[in-house]
């Protein structure tokens, strides 16, 4: 439910400044990078308009062997 959502969610809190959309697997999702190197993948399921789960991977060595473009010197800051 709604309170395992936010759980997850906070648990992933100090990559938020390095997070960016992403299309993962096909659905909405996020990244997140530090050091130049991808930190965690997230997927999100949602329903009626609500996510409903996040899917998220953070295991370096999985990751490590993921093919998902990330610009790792991309602040997210205005040009």
């Amino acid at each position: 439910g709604a309170a395992v959502v936010a759980a997850q969610a906070l648990a992933y809190r100090e990559l938020a400044p390095s997070a960016r959309p992403a299309l993962v697997n096909g659905v909405a999702g996020a990244i997140a990078v530090s050091d130049g190197r991808l930190a965690a993948v997230m997927a999100f399921t949602v329903r009626d308009g609500r996510v409903a789960a996040i899917h998220s991977l953070n295991d370096p060595e999985r990751l490590a062997r993921m093919d998902i473009p990330h610009p790792a010197s991309d602040t997210g800051a205005p040009g």
